[in-house]
């Protein structure tokens, strides 16, 4: 395991493998965008491969524009997935935000609160500059660049609601090896993280957070999120 970190600190509680949405993983693809729209899909399964649908009545969704402006989407339901559609968004870099509710599931440990996100970073338009800023919402991967380049590390953040999340696990898996590599976030809120393939990468953050409980019921708050990025040759 790579780290940031000799080791986990003995009483995180993380998870030796991120966990699940009813046994899959939720990320974001982007579709069609232009000054006038922007489409992404979101997709559930494993290592990139499309398995089941999300459910669309636990999702809600928010784009946050350049200028901090919120926009809710147009949902439509997809055979392979759900597609979120903004309109009238105009140019630059937008974030794109998804929360996905739990649904109620009896085998979870009493106490337990489990909060699901995932993120997408879009360009609409042409030499727009990319700023690297937080939504704010639950726990998110926050790149210091826009895109990937084979053979050039990247720095990962991982914030909650705004903080580092110190101690979180960061899962990097590539389409094209199809290998995972995991990192542990360190006290600057960040990972390096190796590119040493092209296509696609899936980011994936878990973090434990304690909350107050009783004696008998100990009570914590499991976050998970992802990224999606691609590779390119070239950037301007």
């Amino acid at each position: 395991m790579k780290t940031t970190e000799d080791r986990l600190p003995e009483d995180n509680g993380l998870p030796s493998t991120p966990s699940t949405i009813d046994g899959r993983t939720l990320w974001l693809e982007k579709g069609e965008v232009n000054g006038k729209k922007i489409d992404v899909i979101l997709r559930s399964g494993h290592h990139l491969k499309t398995e089941g649908t999300p459910d669309i009545r636990r999702i809600s969704a928010a784009i946050i524009a350049p200028d901090g402006a919120r926009y809710g989407p147009a949902v439509q339901q997809l055979n392979n997935g759900v597609l979120l559609r903004f309109h009238n968004v105009g140019t630059g870099f937008f974030t794109v935000m998804v929360r996905h509710g739990p649904a109620p599931d009896s085998s979870r440990a009493p106490g337990d609160n489990i909060c699901w996100t995932t993120k997408a970073i879009v360009e609409a338009g042409k030499k727009v500059r990319y700023f690297s800023k937080l939504a704010g919402d639950g726990l998110e991967i926050v790149p210091r660049e826009p895109y990937l380049e084979t053979g050039k590390p990247i720095n990962l953040a991982v914030f909650l609601e705004g903080k580092k999340a110190v101690g979180a696990l960061l899962t990097a898996y590539s389409e094209k090896t199809d290998r995972e590599d995991r990192y542990v976030i360190g006290r600057d809120g960040r990972a390096r993280v190796t590119i040493d393939a092209g296509g696609r990468w899936l980011f994936t953050a878990t973090y434990i957070e304690p909350m107050p409980g009783v004696a008998d019921v100990p009570k914590r708050k499991h976050h998970e999120t992802t990224l999606l990025m691609n590779t390119i040759t070239w950037y301007q």
